[in-house]
Formats: C-alpha cells, sequence, structure tokens
C-alpha cells in the first residue's frame, strides 16, 4: 500500500439490513439501503424511494473521512471516484487541503528531497540565518561556565597556552617565539601582554 492511499482515521462497515431507511447527510434526504459498495471498505449504498441508481449514503464515520482524509485514500478505500469527493467536500465546506492531503504532499517532498544535498545557496542562506541572530548574554554566561567546570576553553580562545611556551614568550623575540610555537603574531604579543613582557624578553624588563 503506498502513502498516498495511507488513512489517518480508523473506518469500519456499518452493519444495515437492505431495506434499511438511513439519511445521506450530502444530498440531505432519506436513502433504502439496497446493499453495499465494492471499495477495500464496503459502505452501505442506497436510492431514493421512488427508485433510481443506487449511490453511497454519506454518513456517521465517513462524514469525518471526508473532511480528515486525501482525496486519494478516500477514492481508494470507498471506492469512488474523486469527483465525487471534491464534490462531497464542497458540500460539507472543506477546503482544499486537508490533514490527509497534507500529510501525503509532506511524504512527496520527503521522498523528492531523501538523498539530495542542499543547494550551496541555501546552505549560506542558513548560516547567514544563524549569524544574524547572534548569541545572547545569557547563552554566553551559560557557555562560559560549562567551560570552567570542564576547564575546557571555548573554540574563540584558541589553543591553551603551556608553560614552555610561556618560558619561550619571556626569553625570546616575538618572531622566534612564533617561529617555534607556530602561533600567530597577534596570539604571541597578546601573550605578551598578559604575563606583563611589554617587550617580549625578560632582558632589561623592570617591575614597576
Amino acid at each position: 500500500m503506498t502513502d498516498r492511499f495511507k488513512l489517518l482515521g480508523s473506518y469500519s462497515t456499518p452493519c444495515v439490513s437492505s431495506g434499511t431507511i438511513i439519511t445521506c447527510e450530502y444530498r440531505d434526504t432519506d436513502l433504502i439501503v439496497s446493499g453495499y459498495s465494492t471499495g477495500p471498505i464496503p459502505w452501505p449504498v442506497g436510492h431514493l424511494s421512488r427508485g433510481g441508481p443506487n449511490t453511497i449514503i454519506v454518513f456517521g464515520s465517513l462524514v469525518e473521512a471526508i473532511r480528515l482524509e486525501s482525496v486519494q485514500a478516500l477514492s481508494h478505500w470507498f471506492g469512488v471516484g474523486p469527483g465525487t469527493v471534491t464534490k462531497w467536500r464542497a458540500a460539507f465546506g472543506v477546503g482544499p487541503v486537508t490533514p490527509g492531503t497534507h500529510a501525503v504532499l509532506s511524504t512527496q517532498i520527503s521522498k523528492v528531497k531523501q538523498g539530495k544535498p542542499r543547494p550551496r545557496h541555501v546552505i549560506e542562506a542558513m548560516a547567514r540565518g544563524r549569524k544574524s541572530k547572534g548569541v545572547s548574554k545569557e547563552t554566553r554566561r551559560k557557555m562560559s561556565e560549562t567551560h570552567k567546570a570542564r576547564d575546557t576553553r571555548p573554540p574563540a580562545a584558541g589553543k591553551p597556552w603551556t608553560p614552555a611556551e610561556d618560558e619561550l614568550v619571556r626569553t625570546l623575540p616575538i618572531a622566534e617565539v612564533m617561529s617555534q610555537t607556530g602561533r600567530s603574531y597577534q596570539s604571541v604579543s597578546g601573550r605578551r601582554c598578559e604575563l606583563r613582557l611589554p617587550d617580549g624578553r625578560t632582558r632589561g624588563f623592570r617591575k614597576r
């Protein structure tokens, strides 16, 4: 059974005897039961008292199905054409998109997208949207507390400095520290300021 025939509700065949009179809510008139339809869910069919062709009697849970299900599901399970379903919907004031219709469309779209990578312009647009939202102060505070609790550093803080690297910063010029550690000028000079070493070396440095 394909997804487009899937029912959202559960419907069972009403047990009625031939000759029973039932009010058809679609026609707003009484019909005399003469048998059942031949769809997967057999439904009572009947005719007017003066005779005429047999037609499905719209009543009970079928009315609920008309409001809920897709055209494809109703046509398949109750053995009627799509045109009949459209007329039923119009009579009960049901729009073109029901929950069942929406479910069918969602499944179809999901299958089309399955396994296909997002276009580059879509990825870029999503990235711009995330950046434009920014991070609230409260979120940053929580992130900071988490890193402190775990004794970790946020990605933006870069690689932590080791005691050996600090010793290089204290004793060597910036260029040599950059060469030996692979760090940038901004990183080394920033670390030098953190260690209160204005000239990057211990030689000639006087404490204030």
